[in-house]
């Protein structure tokens, strides 16, 4: 008998949302407010892995640390990671293989490959002058192929979250308990952004999140958004 197709395999988690045309997510910052359909947020997945295994060659077993602030995009990065059989890590850690970060003058002097990313939503290219050896991650993406291309088997024993250290067996209980409803948060860290998005798209449910920044009327943006607040997320 063929084995159930598992929750947290990132091509199911994939499927669950790339043929929608509704909010996936929607993110408000002290800037702007940025809206992405499934459709769209898969599409980003997809350059972003397509990226990774192609051209910046990402292995099974690698490491990629998030270095943001909480964002949508630590959601687009950490998937792409796993589709690319990698580990993602919001921790800082010895020697990950890739760094993302939106401060790439602080990795100036590592030995791992950096990658500068830009946070506005119509970023195109990392705005500023780029240390030696750091590589535009905007730019990059931007160039990648729109269809996810062939990405590796998926080993259920390897690292998908590092630090701690979690299988890719063990985040069924970290993506559970989501729901079809649009939740609001307010996420402290890129970890919570991304296990509530993922748990939520998972059920066909979306988030509104308020980025930390944000200045504005919490009870009229969930208001406006017809959003649950899981909590006051502005207080």
């Amino acid at each position: 008998m063929a084995a159930m197709p598992l929750r947290h395999d990132p091509g199911h988690l994939l499927a669950a949302f790339a043929s929608r045309s509704t909010p996936a997510v929607t993110w408000y910052s002290a800037d702007e407010r940025t809206e992405l359909s499934g459709a769209v947020l898969a599409r980003w997945v997809a350059k972003t892995a397509n990226f990774l295994v192609f051209d910046a060659g990402f292995a099974p077993g690698d490491t990629l640390f998030v270095d943001l602030p909480p964002t949508w995009r630590a959601f687009v990065w950490a998937h792409a990671t796993w589709l690319a059989g990698g580990a993602v890590t919001f921790r800082e850690i010895d020697d990950p293989d890739v760094i993302l970060t939106d401060r790439p003058e602080a990795w100036a002097e590592t030995s791992g490959d950096v990658l500068a990313l830009a946070l506005p939503a119509l970023a195109m290219s990392y705005d500023g002058e780029l240390p030696p050896m750091v590589s535009d991650a905007n730019a990059e993406v931007m160039s990648a192929a729109d269809q996810l291309g062939a990405m590796p088997p998926l080993d259920p024993t390897a690292i998908a979250l590092a630090g701690p250290n979690l299988r890719y067996a063990d985040l069924d209980e970290l993506l559970d308990g989501g729901s079809a409803q649009r939740l609001m948060i307010r996420p402290a860290t890129n970890h919570e952004l991304v296990r509530q998005l993922a748990s939520q798209l998972l059920a066909g449910g979306s988030i509104v999140a308020i980025d930390r920044d944000f200045a504005g009327d919490c009870a009229a943006v969930a208001t406006q958004e017809q959003a649950l607040p899981l909590r006051d997320p502005c207080r």
